[in-house]
């Protein structure tokens, strides 16, 4: 019994089989069991979910805003459209009902788990933006840090003067870095320093850093990208848990 074909390249039909074996051969097979997987998965706990709330005025409302993003409100440009990519209205509809039903779905997984994720990974979230002045000696720093507080001297100045990093050539600017990735030496520095400070000098390989704090970025969940980042992750980790979980055999026709 031959398998039946979905593809046809130049009239020539190729059969699932067939298909596979391609993908096989080219290293791209797991990665199409995975995204096959996935969208099982999903439209398994879509079915399961208590039925959406979605309106046949929120699907039409949806379309004509798409047609008329795509400027496709004229009816014989928007078939020509539909036919270009070779769908249909109907599938069109079918599309815009699943993320809508997502839409629905997605909250219910994510929103138990938001509050507790955010203070689990606050420290990594937190920034503060910091500027530095490196040198190769701890005398060296030590004076520099007691000529900026004690006798006034221009942090920017000196860093232009003595650092040694690139970074001297703008200021010794670092931008805003995640609380959680700076050193637990500096960390705890920080942590009670203020807008201002100077902290150290610390030693790393064998060189000796002087940081000026400018600016704490404290996290929030108000925070749009903050929430939409973290709603992604609990998401992902949510559908990998139920990947690991399932049995995926394939069967080749020899």
């Amino acid at each position: 019994m031959n398998t039946p074909a979905f593809l046809y390249i130049d009239s020539q039909p190729i059969p699932i089989d067939q298909i596979l074996r391609y993908l096989h051969t080219s290293g791209q097979l797991e990665s199409f069991i995975s995204t096959v997987l996935h969208q099982h998965i999903l439209e398994q706990a879509l079915q399961s979910c208590p039925e959406a709330h979605i309106s046949l005025e929120q699907v039409e409302r949806m379309i004509a805003e798409f047609r008329q993003q795509k400027q496709l409100v004229d009816d014989q440009c928007f078939q020509q459209w539909l036919a270009q990519e070779g769908t249909t209205e109907i599938a069109l509809k079918q599309d815009i009902m699943h993320r809508l039903r997502l839409e629905q779905f997605v909250p219910t997984i994510v929103e138990p788990k938001l509050q507790e994720t955010f203070i689990n990974q606050k420290l990594y979230l937190d920034q503060v933006v910091l500027s530095q002045l490196v040198v190769d000696s701890q005398e060296l720093a030590e004076e520099l840090k007691t000529q900026i507080t004690e006798e006034g001297a221009s942090f920017e100045q000196l860093v232009r003067e003595y650092s040694v990093s690139d970074d001297r050539l703008i200021n010794g600017m670092m931008g805003a870095l995640s609380r959680g990735q700076l050193s637990d030496g500096l960390r705890a520095m920080i942590d009670v320093a203020q807008p201002g400070d100077i902290v150290g000098p610390l030693e790393f390989e064998q060189q000796w850093f002087l940081y000026r704090v400018e600016q704490f970025i404290p996290a929030s969940l108000a925070d749009e990208a903050i929430q939409t980042s973290l709603q992604t992750q609990i998401f992902e980790e949510w559908m990998a848990e139920r990947m690991r979980d399932r049995h995926v055999e394939l069967q080749l026709a020899s």
